[in-house]
């Protein structure tokens, strides 16, 4: 079973591993900021949302839910190389501080909005 007020740290703390703020979240995930608020208030959010939070913070929706990981020969991955830039980028994301992060990510979506206005 799951404790809310743990799985509520747990996402505060991969909100705060990938230097997100609540609104930032919010627009990545294409919800309200409140719903971010009450995920950081104990309520559980749907599967959906655990998905995309367990992605970012690289770890498993269980964990998220109860604090325990599969042990690591139950996983099932692809070779590294699969990824290439994808891997590097992740790699050198992670070297970041969270501010630089924010304001990296802030930038990455104001781009994507202008290239957005620019093909319609």
């Amino acid at each position: 079973m799951h404790d809310p007020s743990q799985v509520s740290r747990r996402i505060q703390q991969i909100l705060n591993s990938a230097g997100v703020n609540q609104q930032e979240f919010a627009r990545m995930a294409g919800i309200s900021q409140p719903a971010v608020s009450q995920y950081l208030r104990g309520r559980i959010p749907p599967a959906p949302i655990l998905l995309q939070l367990a992605r970012m913070g690289q770890t498993s929706v269980e964990w998220i839910l109860t604090g325990e990981q599969f042990a690591a020969e139950q996983r099932i991955s692809e070779p590294a190389a699969a990824y290439g830039r994808e891997r590097q980028l992740l790699s050198s994301w992670r070297k970041l501080p969270p501010p630089l992060r924010r304001d990296l990510l802030m930038l990455i979506h104001q781009l994507a909005a202008l290239l957005e206005n620019a093909e319609t």
